[in-house]
């Protein structure tokens, strides 16, 4: 049934390169469920659940070009809508938002404070970060994206464990194993920045 499943969709994918429209619109028929499912589960601002599903379906018809018709047209379509979802998070919830609270809250670790100003305050209040919140804020970014990400979604957001498996949609144990290892690359990161600019360890 997947096999002619796909073969229906390879064809769909054909007709709509060929400038048939109303293929594009079989396509979308066929999956909309399905990415708004997706994307529902992904995205908690469910208001703007419909208008990024829809965005997923536009960035679709404008790579199909590139779509390699050898590959499975779903697994292709989901890859983009997740991509999609992260990249909306990023954007959304990881941006101008006013916070203070602790980066790293284990026990026997000094709790670094993030403050991210809002574009909204009075500019002056942007240079009051300290020094050791600009240095942690440039570590972070220095991260893969793999790791920065899950460091974002569990310290300055603060979700838990399990709300960034549920965001991200992976088993819990890799999400622990990720903030793991990214703790530990970060701690590197500022540790090499402390000894070159003469300033102590954050982390």
């Amino acid at each position: 049934m997947n096999d002619t499943r796909n073969q229906q969709d390879i064809y769909l994918v054909k007709r709509t390169l060929s400038g048939d429209d109303e293929a594009f619109s079989r396509l979308v028929d066929c999956y909309k469920n399905g990415v708004f499912r997706l994307v529902y589960h992904k995205i908690p601002f469910k208001g703007d659940v419909e208008d990024l599903a829809q965005e997923v379906f536009l960035r679709v018809y404008k790579s199909l070009k590139r779509f390699d018709q050898n590959r499975k047209f779903s697994t292709w379509l989901y890859t983009i809508a997740n991509n999609l979802c992260i990249d909306y998070l990023r954007r959304k919830r990881l941006q101008s938002v006013s916070l203070d609270a602790p980066l790293f809250p284990t026990n026997g670790e000094k709790e670094v404070k993030l403050e991210i100003p809002d574009e909204t305050n009075d500019p002056e209040l942007v240079f009051q970060r300290t020094s050791e919140q600009i240095m942690v804020l440039k570590a972070i970014e220095k991260l893969p994206e793999q790791y920065s990400l899950v460091i974002k979604l569990r310290h300055i957001k603060g979700y838990s464990y399990e709300e960034i498996a549920q965001i991200l949609d992976m088993p819990l144990g890799t999400i622990k194993s990720r903030i793991y290892r990214a703790r530990n690359e970060l701690r590197k990161i500022l540790q090499k920045g402390g000894r070159e600019d003469g300033l102590s360890s954050c982390v």
